[in-house]
């Protein structure tokens, strides 16, 4: 039985010699992956303060947008209340009008009876009676 070269020069390997280049093999692929994998992480982390930077930004002009509509509907909602106050103002000028010219129609007239002594009799004594001492 013959075995197969598998050091390049045609003579059999050993077991120590396996081991050896079995360690050193696994050594150079720890090293390799660490480096991809800090390399993956650090194109991770960039990708994701992108992606974050993005978002801050989209969000930040929509809420600039909806503040600018809020502040237009508030604004313009304020400006119909105030139209349908003065309105409803109008209404009630219009309708109590005359009052200040009614009131003192009868403040005059009121004058005018206290005044006069012929419109009232002599006053009713009290009915009260007094406590006894």
């Amino acid at each position: 039985m013959t075995t197969a070269p598998m050091n390049g020069n045609g003579t059999p390997v050993t077991r120590a010699e396996l081991k050896e280049e079995l360690a050193r093999f696994k050594t150079e692929l720890k090293t390799e992956l660490k480096t991809d994998l800090d390399g993956l992480r650090r194109e991770l982390h960039l990708d994701i303060a992108n992606a974050m930077n993005y978002l801050a930004e989209h969000m930040s002009a929509q809420l600039k947008a909806l503040r600018e509509d809020l502040t237009y509907q508030i604004a313009n909602a304020a400006q119909v209340a105030a139209e349908e106050h003065r309105r409803e103002l109008a209404i009630v000028d219009e309708k109590y009008r005359d009052v200040p010219g009614r009131v003192g129609l009868l403040e005059r007239e009121l004058d005018e009876h206290r005044k006069d002594p012929r419109a009232h009799g002599a006053r009713p004594r009290s009915t009260k009676r007094r406590p006894r001492s």
